[in-house]
């Protein structure tokens, strides 16, 4: 199962918000692989250890940053790498059932992983590659806000990205054992 980004806070308590919590639960309990990212990836902490696993940025992240990787794993490898990320929520406290795989400055916890599943987050978006990440800022910059100068900032900035997504996807698909029907 993939929990992608969305525009939304998991600190907005929808009702869609709450089935999803629902689902998110019942899908880990089933062992099913389950891959988290931006969004997906605070809805699986908020799901497994509460409310106070999110919260808003201190500093949200805008731009493509590098991902310090605090451990090798199966999902990201062994090198730390570039890619985009954007979001103004966090994953801020796990429990003792979670490994922390990476972070940056100011994101502690960029990546996590519910240890021995095949259950991980990660706040960054390795799927939105530079040009994608562009078009997405200059949407953002158009329809104005508080954060119009930040998207302008980061727009003009020198785009990295390592081009992690294959390998994460790879990653997930060999290291998540597929559950009988």
């Amino acid at each position: 199962f993939l929990l992608t980004g969305s525009e939304a806070s998991i600190l907005e308590r929808d009702e869609w918000v709450e089935e999803e919590v629902a689902l998110v639960r019942e899908i880990v309990a089933a062992g099913y692989p389950l891959l988290g990212s931006c969004w997906g990836h605070q809805l699986l902490a908020f799901s497994l250890v509460g409310e106070k696993a999110v919260s808003r940025c201190t500093q949200p992240e805008i731009g493509w940053l590098k991902i310090n990787l605090t451990r090798a794993s199966s999902l990201l490898g062994e090198e730390d790498f570039y890619t985009f990320t954007i979001h103004f929520d966090e994953v801020v406290s796990l429990d003792d059932r979670f490994e922390i795989l990476a972070s940056t400055s100011a994101c502690p916890i960029q990546a996590f992983q519910l240890r021995g599943q095949p259950v991980w987050g990660i706040q960054f978006h390795p799927e939105i590659d530079i040009e994608e990440a562009r078009q997405l800022l200059q949407r953002m910059i158009d329809r104005g806000g508080p954060s119009v100068e930040l998207f302008r900032k980061v727009l003009t900035s020198v785009p990295r990205d390592s081009g992690r997504i294959q390998t994460i996807v790879n990653n997930f698909l060999a290291a998540a054992p597929q559950k009988p029907h």
